[in-house]
This record gives C-alpha cells, sequence and structure tokens, in this order.
C-alpha cells in the first residue's frame, strides 16, 4: 500500500481531537496507511489552542468534566484524567472542589489537552508515522494533480495528500480602525493581560454580553477592579445560567435515529416549525406538563432581575429544558442541513441570538459575582449597541447605543474598550492571509452561514467552481456554515472523528483502485 501524508493546519482543540482520534483508530485496525502528519501550529505547546490558553482561574468551561473529551468514543476521557494526575494540577489550581459535575478553569482543560497532544503524537511514532510538529504558520495552500503544496511562512514547501484545516477562531479585521489605540484589546483573551494592563480604576466599556464580556468583567473583579464597566451589545441579553440540580437527560423525538427517519419521509426536508414543535414535545415528555415559555425566556426584565431569577432557578430546580437543549448537539448538524435556504435565513434573522442566550449558559459561581457587580452598581448592561470609535477630543473611546425598547439613546464613554463579541465566521471579513489567498485563488469558497463551504456527508471542502475537493477538510469554526453548531466540544470531536473515517477510506478507495485491473489502451486493443 503507497502510504499517505497528512497535514493539520492549526494544533488547538479541534486538531488535537482530529489527531488523537486518527492514532486511535489506526492503533484499532493495527494498519498503518499514513507516512507522514505535518502539525503546523506556531504555538510550541499545542494542544489547548487560544480557546484553552493559560488564563484567570475564574474562566470556566461551561460544560462539566463528565462531558468534555476531545475523543468521541469515550466521553468520560478528561474527567479520568483529572483523578489519575492530581497531583500535576492541583498546585496550579488549589481548593479545586472536582466531581463529575463540576465546572472548572478552562486553563485546566488546556493542559490535559496538551498532554493529549503529546500521547497522541507518541502514539503515531509508535506506529510508525513519521511525525513533525512545526511551529509555524501557513501562507498558502494551492491544489496539485494528486495533492497540496502546502506552504509556511518561512517558504518551506511540502506536498501532501491531505490536508485539515483545524485554524481555529478567525480573526476579523472589522475592528482595525481601534486597533491603533492604547486601551483597545480586540479580544478578552488571555484576560491576564486585561487585568496587568488596565488601570483598576479606569473605566471599562466591554463589547458583548455572552460568555467572553461575562468572562472579561469577572476576571477585572477578581483582580480588584473598582472602576466602572459597562457592557454593551445589541439585545442586552446575558446568557442562562447552568442548573446545578439538573438531571442527565437524552433526546428522544430529536434524536438522531428519529431525525434520520423523519428525513427519509420527508424528502431530506424539515421547518423550523416542525423542529420548535418537536423541541416542544421532548420538554412535555420530559417534564410531564407544557412548559411555560414565558418561564423560561424572562422576557421583559432588565438585567439584575433577569439574574436573580436565573440563579435562584439554577441553584434549586432541574432546568429540564436547558438539559433537552444540550442534548440536541447530537443531531444539530443534521437539522440543521435539513432546513432550506429560506428557514436557515429567518433562523439566523429572528432566532439565532435567543438561541444563542439559552443555549450557551455559564456557572452559578461565575453568576453570583457577576450579580454582585450588577447590584453595586459597578457593571451596567446596554441594549441597542450602534457603534464604536476612539474619541480624539476626550481622548477616550465611545460606545453610542439606542435602546429602541426602552427609548434610551447615549454615548457611553471609557478609558479602555474590550472587544468581547465572541469570533467570527465570516471569511470574507478575515484577517487571515492563508484563507484570503484560498478565496482569491478559488480552492475554497465563502458560506452565507458562517465558515467555507463544505460537503456536509464527508467534510470536503466545495471549490468556487462547485468541485468538491479530495483530501482537504475544515473542521471547527470554518465549517459552522455546513454545521451550525461548531462551538460544542462534543459536537466537534464527532466531526473529527467522521473526517477521520473518511479520510482513511479515501486512502483504502485509491489504492484498491490502482490494484484493479487496467484496461488496455484503446489503440493497443484494436491491434
Amino acid at each position: 500500500m503507497k502510504r499517505k501524508s497528512i497535514a493539520v493546519i492549526g494544533g488547538g482543540s479541534v486538531g488535537t481531537s482530529f489527531i488523537r482520534q486518527l492514532a486511535d483508530h489506526l492503533r484499532r485496525s493495527n494498519s498503518t496507511p499514513v507516512s507522514d502528519l505535518y502539525v503546523y501550529e506556531s504555538n510550541p505547546n499545542p494542544g489547548a489552542g487560544e480557546a484553552y490558553q493559560a488564563d484567570t482561574a475564574s474562566n470556566l468551561l461551561n460544560t462539566r468534566v463528565a462531558s468534555m473529551s476531545p475523543i468521541a468514543s469515550d466521553p468520560t476521557h478528561f474527567h479520568r484524567w483529572l483523578e489519575a494526575n492530581r497531583e500535576r494540577w492541583d498546585p496550579l489550581f488549589p481548593g479545586l472542589n472536582l466531581n463529575a459535575n463540576s465546572f472548572v478553569p478552562r486553563a485546566l482543560f488546556g493542559r490535559y489537552l496538551n498532554d493529549v497532544f503529546v500521547e497522541a503524537l507518541g502514539m503515531l511514532r509508535g506506529l510508525g508515522v513519521r511525525v513533525q510538529h512545526l511551529p509555524y504558520r501557513i501562507a498558502s495552500i494551492k491544489k496539485l494533480r494528486d495533492g497540496y503544496e502546502v506552504c509556511s511562512s518561512q517558504g518551506v514547501s511540502r506536498m501532501v495528500d491531505v490536508a485539515v484545516l483545524t485554524i481555529g477562531n478567525l480573526e476579523t479585521s472589522e475592528w482595525d480602525h481601534m486597533r491603533s489605540y492604547e486601551g483597545y484589546f480586540n479580544t478578552p483573551y488571555p484576560c491576564t493581560e486585561l487585568v496587568q494592563r488596565i488601570n483598576p480604576k479606569s473605566s471599562v466599556c466591554i463589547l458583548g454580553s455572552s460568555l467572553s464580556a461575562i468572562d472579561a468583567a469577572v476576571s477585572l473583579a477578581d483582580s480588584g477592579h473598582t472602576g466602572k464597566i459597562m457592557m454593551v451589545s445589541r439585545n442586552g441579553r446575558l446568557p442562562s445560567v447552568r442548573g446545578e440540580q439538573n438531571l442527565a437527560r437524552s433526546t428522544t423525538l430529536l434524536s438522531r435515529k428519529k431525525m434520520e427517519d423523519l428525513l427519509a419521509r420527508r424528502a431530506g426536508q424539515v421547518s423550523l416549525k416542525e423542529v420548535a414543535e418537536l423541541l416542544m414535545k421532548e420538554l412535555e415528555l420530559s417534564e410531564g406538563q407544557i412548559p411555560d415559555l414565558k418561564s423560561i425566556m424572562r422576557t421583559g426584565q432588565g438585567p439584575h432581575k433577569y439574574l436573580d431569577s436565573e440563579i435562584s432557578d439554577a441553584t434549586v430546580c432541574d432546568r429540564a429544558w436547558q438539559a433537552i437543549a444540550y442534548s440536541t448537539n447530537e443531531s444539530v448538524d443534521l437539522i440543521w442541513h435539513a432546513l432550506s435556504l429560506d428557514q436557515k435565513r429567518l433562523f439566523q434573522r429572528e432566532f439565532k441570538s435567543l438561541w444563542h442566550s439559552y443555549r450557551v449558559s455559564f456557572p452559578v459561581q461565575n453568576a453570583l459575582k457577576l450579580q454582585r457587580l450588577l447590584h453595586s452598581d459597578q457593571l451596567n448592561v446596554y441594549a441597542g449597541y450602534k457603534d464604536a470609535f476612539y474619541d480624539e477630543a476626550t481622548g477616550r473611546f465611545a460606545a453610542f447605543i439606542h435602546d429602541k425598547n426602552k427609548g434610551f439613546e447615549a454615548t457611553l464613554l471609557s478609558d479602555a474598550f474590550v472587544n468581547a463579541t465572541g469570533y467570527s465566521t465570516d471569511v470574507s471579513k478575515t484577517r487571515s492571509s492563508l484563507l484570503k489567498g484560498m478565496l482569491s485563488s478559488g480552492l475554497i469558497c465563502a458560506d452565507e452561514f458562517g465558515g467555507i463551504k463544505l460537503e456536509f456527508e464527508t467534510g470536503r471542502a466545495v471549490a468556487r467552481s462547485g468541485l468538491v475537493l479530495r483530501g482537504l477538510f475544515a473542521l471547527g469554526s470554518l465549517a459552522s456554515g455546513t454545521y451550525f453548531w461548531t462551538n460544542a466540544m462534543n459536537v466537534n470531536t464527532r466531526l473529527a472523528a467522521g473526517i477521520v473515517q473518511t479520510v482513511l477510506a479515501d486512502i483504502a478507495d485509491q489504492e484498491e483502485a490502482i490494484e484493479q485491473p487496467q484496461p488496455l489502451p484503446l489503440t493497443l486493443a484494436v491491434a
């Protein structure tokens, strides 16, 4: 068998998931059709990526340790690692109360991923795969007749058979007009940098009101920050608080098998209305009664009352709706794929923001800290964000808000400005020279709903011409338009496992095609 080479572009959590599951698959199959693995990652300690880098201990996972793993077939792997390696991490995270339901610091998950990465490379070397971690950025990827040319920023090119893009969150160019000003932070991470560089008495405006904005506010407060903190976003909506009493639940009507059966009867199509009705029936089956949507959404409440209600519910109630929403990870990509173009656009326009607020929750520990900030009036949350800029006249940052619901309009001035709007999935606005070059050459094309166009069944990239490219794959944020919910670890690990199988099946198919007797050329056959 002609062995193939693979390049993985990015060594963060998703890249690590692909590599580890590749190693597991090869070890189980007792074959090694892979000759070389090149991992392009500028961080000298791959695994964690930006999402799980070393940072403040208050930046918590929003998923319990028992459900966090880069291995789709082994969801409790992280929990077992924590129990087996306490002497290694306990001095760095003292006083951590660990059990299966704990929400631990993201940096601790990052240390675990570092271990998984190193172990996976060792497994591959033991199987005879030549493995290289190359601490370089990729300048370009070009399509060749039988593979891809991967060229690093140092000008070194390699020819590979397979390239897997796992480059992590995309840095947008939308805020380039603010970057040159002291006091502007294009991301809250690492939060340790925020607390070191921002004067404790300075006023801070945080753009966004989701998880990354909460991380920024809580990290500042934990460091002793006394200055005013303002959160501004379009809707002014805080995420839901993760229930501490939630019972484990799995979907019934929205399970992957049920959805596959439904789509087989419906020619692969489903509407938002039908999905909503199924979701309501799931909740009814789970709770034994029709849920009160007004209670779930808590519409019309300000951030103070909303958070008070959320904390109260999260600490004493089994929030069945929340557990069901999380369990849809099993089939969320299938449901998204089954929606028509118009239905997807409707969801993006009318429901996506609300879905994010309730689907992405945060732990009670940080909710209590945020509650104290709100009640002490050190923190204010504003809706109606319109624009932000640096005001040369005052030497401060300005955020213009117009909350139509409250008839409130104002310009908020601050000494520091933190962009915590989350990562971008819009490749047309990316600062990545690699993606710009690939878009320009037509090797990839932008997906209207985020990332790049991929073949749903395989994760293969779709060129501008419409050709599905064998050997070029994408995972993570670049796959968001195809699979929708690619910010959940268990979704990404499942997709990574699928791409591992596709890559190895492609290698086997190509080998089988080579071994088949080839017909004689027409001219010789006639002779």
